[in-house]
């Protein structure tokens, strides 16, 4: 395999973003939507949703430049050079970032209007989840030049112009339900406290109505892996507006952690 000029990296990396966003934007063209069919276009969900919605993007795209950097940077990898080649991918992932947070805060502030103090602490809250996901790449690529070189099945061309036409790496319907021998039952009964502690708290409809949902789709027989880490993620998101956490809220992390859906 030919050594990826450091360049052309960057290049793809940034079309991939460019794609990246052109998706969020057609997530939070439906979010407004279906806000605007239910009379909720106005509410404080759906700017929550939006935020959600490009945090989901940051986490896709984090992949992204992961699986890139695995299959053409790290086969090149040496003793000399592994700090360098490690910093290709934050370096590309912090561009990225810039980018889309930008985008997101903008978004925000126009979908916000009359709820604009509800904005300050979703951009907050973005900007922390955001860097987590930063410090899950360090630590990713950090593991990996430690890890002997694999094959990865499925191929991704890299060019200047930033588009790839192959499979996506990790894509299939084996990641798009949760296995069916892994245990939800814990995920269920969390959500169940959490809602009743929401509840007692008298806290915003908005967020019972997202825990709600993924206490549902937890519940369905062949639970949706990637719907129900959006509720999940929604319900983080508005978790943080409320200030102080409900005592639940740590049981729901963990159950859904222990299920690789947070």
């Amino acid at each position: 395999m030919t050594a990826v000029p450091a360049d052309t990296f960057h290049a793809h990396i940034a079309g991939e973003a460019t794609a990246e966003l052109a998706r969020i934007h057609g997530d939070c063209t439906r979010i407004d939507s279906e806000a605007s069919a239910k009379g909720m276009f106005r509410s404080s969900r759906r700017v929550m949703l939006i935020s959600n919605a490009y945090l989901e993007g940051v986490q896709r795209h984090r992949r992204t430049v992961f699986e890139t950097w695995s299959t053409y940077i790290k086969p090149h990898i040496g003793a000399a050079n592994a700090a360098a080649c490690r910093a290709l991918a934050i370096e590309a992932f912090d561009a990225s970032l810039k980018v889309i947070t930008l985008d997101h805060d903008r978004h925000l502030a126009e979908a916000g209007g009359a709820l604009m103090q509800a904005t300050d602490p979703l951009r907050q809250s973005f900007a922390g989840r955001a860097a987590h996901e930063r410090v899950a790449l360090e630590t990713q690529t950090a593991l990996h030049v430690a890890l002997p070189m694999t094959a990865l099945a499925p191929h991704v061309v890299v060019n200047a112009t930033g588009r790839n036409t192959n499979v996506n790496v990790g894509s299939g319907s084996a990641h798009q339900t949760v296995q069916e021998n892994q245990e939800t039952g814990a995920l269920v009964d969390a959500l169940t406290q959490l809602l009743a502690e929401l509840q007692h708290r008298q806290a915003d409809p908005d967020l019972t109505a997202i825990v709600m949902d993924a206490k549902a789709e937890a519940e369905a027989p062949k639970p949706n892996r990637l719907k129900l880490a959006s509720l999940l993620n929604g319900t983080a998101t508005g978790v943080q507006v409320l200030g102080s956490a409900p005592a639940a809220w740590d049981l729901v992390m963990t159950a859904a952690r222990a299920l690789g859906l947070m």
